[in-house]
């Protein structure tokens, strides 16, 4: 795995996150990206903009599906101090009404507060 790219990507209402992408260096593994709430941020928070962030990193990067996608939370951006993990689960439904056609969010977390360490935001 190689850091192929770390931005900061605008939310709705105004908000923003942190989103690092992840490139496997064999054919077999799936990419990574780590979407961070930022503290302070005053727009749409990561758990809400997954579906867009996700087929916009997908669509920047030509990502392969499935891929792994893990929501961020930095202790700075809890409301009780503590930095969570999780990993969010997607389906590859395609058809109206799912998220341009290309990915739904399940947000189904089947990974909860795991504490991998993370460079500072």
């Amino acid at each position: 795995m190689y850091l192929a790219s770390d931005y900061i990507h605008p939310t709705p209402r105004g908000g923003r996150c942190r989103v690092r992408v992840y490139l496997p260096g064999e054919n077999q593994d799936a990419p990574v990206v780590i979407c961070s709430e930022l503290p302070n941020n005053e727009g749409s928070s990561v758990t809400y903009s997954a579906h867009r962030v996700t087929v916009e990193a997908i669509r920047s990067y030509g990502l392969q599906t499935p891929l792994v996608w893990i929501e961020h939370w930095p202790k700075e951006s809890t409301d009780s101090g503590a930095e969570t993990s999780d990993l969010v689960v997607f389906s590859n439904r395609r058809g109206p009404g799912f998220c341009s056609g290309d990915v739904s969010p399940a947000l189904s977390y089947v990974l909860r507060t795991f504490n991998p360490k993370f460079a500072p935001i």
